[in-house]
């Protein structure tokens, strides 16, 4: 997935749940018009920012490995909930 189509993902689950930009930048903690900047592409959001977007909206993020494995063809899948990963997008131990 692209980064114009993740933020595609989260522009849309925010008109789902009928919320202003203002009202989502506020739930996130940013500076009024961070969410418009984001959204229109003016700025691209550092992996907490946008880990705090994913959370304000009531979703979660799931990681999966790009690299081939040795299992059969089977990708193993790795899911993190947005709060083990602290704002230095370490994975909290």
């Amino acid at each position: 997935m692209t980064e114009v189509q993740l933020i595609g993902l989260l522009k849309a689950r925010r008109y789902a749940l009928r919320m202003s930009q203002l009202a989502l930048d506020d739930r996130c903690g940013f500076t009024n018009g961070q969410i418009a900047k984001y959204e229109s592409g003016q700025r691209i959001p550092q992996l907490f920012h946008l880990l705090c977007w994913i959370e304000a909206l009531g979703l979660s993020l799931s990681l999966s490995s790009a690299s081939s494995d040795t299992s059969g063809g089977r990708r193993r899948r790795t899911r993190y909930n947005t709060k083990e990963i602290n704002r230095h997008g370490q994975i909290a131990a």
